[in-house]
C-alpha cells in the first residue's frame, strides 16, 4: 500500500465512521452535521483516488461546510436534550483525533514535496482536515459539557473561526 492509498483508505475509514455516527445521533442538528462531514471525506477520497490515476492539481472537491457554524449554535442550545454517554463522546473524540492526524499527514506530504501542483493539493487537503477537526473539537466540548453537566459553553468566537475558511 503506498502513501496515496493509504490515505485514501484513512479517508474511506473516517467517513463511514461518520455515517455510523449520524445514526445514532442525538438530533437532527448533529445528525445532518456527520453527514455532512461523512461526505467531505468522501470527496476526500475521490481526490485521492484522481492522484493515483496521475491527476494532480487544485482541490476541486471542497465540500461546503460553510453553515457548520450555525448548526454548531443550534446543537448548543439542544444541548439540554441530548442523552449521550462518555462511550459516545469516545467515538466523538476517536474521529476528531483522525482528522488531526490526517492534517498532519497532508501537510507532511506537502512537505515532502518538489511539485509545487502537488504541494498546493496536499495543503488543502490539510485545511480541509483542519476545518473538519474545529468542528469536531467543538462538538466534542459541547458533549462532554453535557455529560459533565457544566453550564453551557459559548463556541460563537470558533464557530465563526470555522466559518470564517469557507
Amino acid at each position: 500500500m503506498n502513501i496515496v492509498q493509504f490515505a485514501q483508505h484513512q479517508e474511506e475509514q473516517l467517513g463511514t465512521h461518520y455515517q455510523q455516527l449520524a445514526e445514532l445521533a442525538p438530533h437532527k442538528t448533529i445528525q445532518e452535521l456527520l453527514l455532512a462531514l461523512a461526505h467531505g471525506e468522501e470527496l476526500h477520497e475521490q481526490s485521492l483516488v484522481k492522484v493515483q490515476e496521475g491527476w494532480i492539481g487544485r482541490l476541486s472537491t471542497r465540500f461546503d461546510l460553510s453553515y457548520s457554524a450555525s448548526l454548531i449554535k443550534k446543537a448548543e442550545d439542544l444541548m439540554d436534550e441530548w442523552g449521550m454517554d462518555f462511550t459516545e463522546l469516545d467515538q466523538y473524540q476517536r474521529a476528531r483525533d483522525v482528522e488531526l492526524q490526517l492534517e498532519r499527514f497532508y501537510l507532511d506530504r506537502a512537505c515532502e514535496t518538489e511539485n509545487p501542483l502537488e504541494h498546493q493539493f496536499y495543503q488543502e487537503m490539510a485545511q480541509e482536515e483542519h476545518r473538519h477537526y474545529m468542528i469536531m473539537d467543538d462538538l466534542c466540548s459541547l458533549l462532554a459539557r453535557r455529560i459533565t453537566h457544566v453550564a453551557k459553553p459559548n463556541v460563537d468566537q470558533r464557530a465563526q473561526y470555522v466559518a470564517m475558511w469557507y
